[in-house]
């Protein structure tokens, strides 16, 4: 549903963990687990397909973590999904599919006050998508984070901006591959 909320905030963010064979977060849905005062929580999603177009966030003092573990994965329709940390260093991102990733008109960002967090985007077996999208680990004090965006078959990113920048030290951008330490396909 478009006002479905599920939240588990608190002074520390909470847990939610959610498993479907068929997800599907609407447009205008919120999935929170924000800490008010200290780190945000952990949100985890797995599933055969999954649809995200609402809002996902574990944001809190230092960022949380949001993992989903998929079949298929689409993130869609102007959806947000935060790991910002407000004081601290920005938390993780995790978004994984054995088949086909599509990410389109989406916000992904796992900011931090001080570092920026980590973003990884694979598709182990398929393709990974990537249109009219803004993917950002930025530092605002510190370094910038990492992002690492890979599909067994083809990459494609267009009209998106991937970000990692800091106000020290830039952070870390692999696309396609991680030849050094293979933790990403190559595309």
């Amino acid at each position: 549903y478009n006002t479905a909320q599920i939240q588990a905030n608190g002074t520390n963010g909470g847990h939610i963990t959610l498993s479907a064979q068929q997800f599907n977060a609407q447009s205008g849905s919120l999935i929170q687990a924000n800490g008010n005062n200290g780190p945000g929580g952990v949100i985890a999603i797995n599933g055969h397909d999954i649809y995200l177009a609402g809002t996902v966030a574990t944001n809190g003092s230092n960022g949380g973590s949001f993992a989903v573990t998929a079949n298929t994965l689409t993130i869609d329709n102007a959806a947000v999904v935060q790991t910002n940390g407000q004081a601290g260093p920005g938390g993780t991102i995790t978004l994984t599919s054995n088949q086909d990733t599509h990410i389109n008109q989406a916000q992904i960002s796992a900011n931090g006050y001080t570092d920026g967090g980590s973003i990884t985007i694979v598709s182990n077996a398929g393709n990974l998508n990537t249109q009219n999208a803004l993917i950002q680990t930025n530092g605002s004090n510190g370094r910038g984070g990492s992002i690492g965006i890979a599909a067994f078959n083809q990459t494609i990113i267009a009209n998106t901006v991937v970000e990692a920048r800091g106000l020290n030290q830039g952070g870390t951008i692999l696309i396609g591959n991680d030849a050094k330490n293979g933790t990403l396909p190559f595309s």
